[in-house]
């Protein structure tokens, strides 16, 4: 990695002012490492040093950072370092915000060696929301169905980065350039005859059986709809056991009662006062630990095929079914995540296969078992292992309505957001 020095800075600025200041003219990855210490000669500024990532050019990066008009007339002045400076740098420094790299646009900076797994996964992960049959197919056959379609896709999206050595967002758009969408059930209808033709159970599959949308997600094995009564009546149950066990018993200190029981009768007495709240504690830990799972959001997601509707109509497909937490995928390059309340999820399933602008929306639940690789080495010695279960449910969906919604911004056609850096 480069190093350069801006210079130029107030000095009451911050690492993360400096990385948001720099953030436009680099338009790429970097870190704000430290400042030069101030000198006599130029109290009233001061001097960053920024590590550059490994695909910028630094020259070029200079040149951008003097020609740039920054806000309020400001200047500042750019130069490659040619020698380490004589302080102590962090090994890790400031980087970009997440929000202000989507809202730029920048994609994420993967290791090229890891763009084909990483590729593969995007889109193992979306034909089994294509298709939600497909992974209850392929666990009839310990999952041998989806691991011989991973090898399939894996040689093709090796191919394709070979040849392009791009990122994972333009490997993912390459690949359905060179395969489209209209070829997935293709693709898994030969992947399930070699399994057959090799001693397996001959079973005709069709296209829409295995594209049938699944029920709303579970909790428990229960709709979120029937958590909550569920966990409101054992709650009572539980309260009715520990009070009629707390009652029963004995807290009555004994004059010759040793010390070790003296305490365990001081404890139950105590125990005894708090009797009126259990009741409170146990409800809150009940929708603490298990109606949170749930949570009051479905998470979901779009694929659009061949590729994703502008913006700006989609954004108000979404809005009819306040959708919120919106981020366009920086590594898939026709997906976008959002979450909808519960209540909505269905209606929302309903415009499954809709048509906006000559894309067609694909509209899934992110909450579903996929199987995905977990690395190359395995997947080349045909391990058993070679595949391995995500269960996206094991996540965390604290959402809060008030959060703006982010949109990610790599697509051609979406237009670049303008934020106040």
């Amino acid at each position: 990695m480069s190093l350069i020095a801006v210079h130029g800075f107030a000095p009451k600025c911050t690492l993360l002012e400096v990385v948001k200041t720099l953030a436009r003219p680099i338009h790429g990855h970097f870190e704000a490492l430290n400042f030069k210490p101030q000198n006599t000669h130029s109290p009233g500024v001061k001097t960053c040093y920024v590590r550059l990532s490994e695909r910028l050019d630094p020259a070029r990066v200079v040149e951008k950072i003097n020609e740039y008009s920054f806000p309020g007339q400001k200047k500042y002045k750019a130069s490659v370092l040619e020698k380490m400076p004589d302080i102590q740098l962090r090994e890790k420094g400031t980087r970009m915000p997440l929000k202000i790299r989507a809202a730029l646009g920048i994609p994420d900076e993967d290791d090229p060696a890891e763009v084909p797994k990483l590729v593969t996964d995007e889109i193992l992960i979306e034909l089994q929301s294509k298709y939600p049959g497909l992974y209850s197919l392929s666990k009839r056959s310990n999952h041998k169905l989806l691991q011989e379609i991973a090898k399939k896709i894996l040689g093709r999206v090796q191919e394709i980065a070979t040849r392009s050595g791009e990122t994972c967002y333009a490997v993912s758009s390459l690949y359905r350039r060179a395969h489209p969408h209209f070829c997935d059930f293709q693709l898994i209808l030969a992947a399930h005859r070699e399994l057959t033709d090799a001693g397996g159970a001959r079973l005709e599959l069709h296209e829409a059986e295995l594209a049938a949308p699944t029920a709303a997600p579970q909790v428990l094995g229960l709709p979120f709809e029937k958590l909550q009564p569920m966990a409101s009546k054992y709650s009572k149950k539980i309260v009715t056991k520990m009070t009629e066990h707390i009652e029963q018993l004995d807290s009555d200190i004994r004059p010759r009662d040793p010390g070790d029981v003296v305490a365990r009768k001081q404890v139950r007495n105590e125990l005894k006062r708090f009797t009126p709240f259990l009741e409170s504690v146990i409800n809150d830990v009940m929708r603490r630990s298990i109606c949170k799972h749930g949570g009051s959001f479905c998470r979901m997601r779009i694929y659009g095929e061949p590729s994703l509707p502008n913006k700006d109509i989609l954004t108000k497909f979404l809005q009819r079914y306040k959708a919120v937490h919106i981020s366009r995928s920086t590594r898939m390059y026709n997906l976008l995540k959002f979450n909808v309340p519960r209540q909505n999820y269905y209606t929302l399933i309903a415009m499954n296969a809709t048509v906006i602008s000559g894309a067609t929306l694909v509209i899934r639940s992110s909450e579903m078992m996929t199987y995905t690789l977990s690395a190359l080495s395995d997947l080349d010695n045909k391990s058993p292992t070679a595949l391995k279960d995500e269960d996206p449910s094991q996540e965390s969906l604290e959402l809060e309505d008030s959060q703006h919604d982010e949109w990610g911004t790599n697509g051609t056609e979406w237009e670049v957001q303008e934020m106040e850096l």
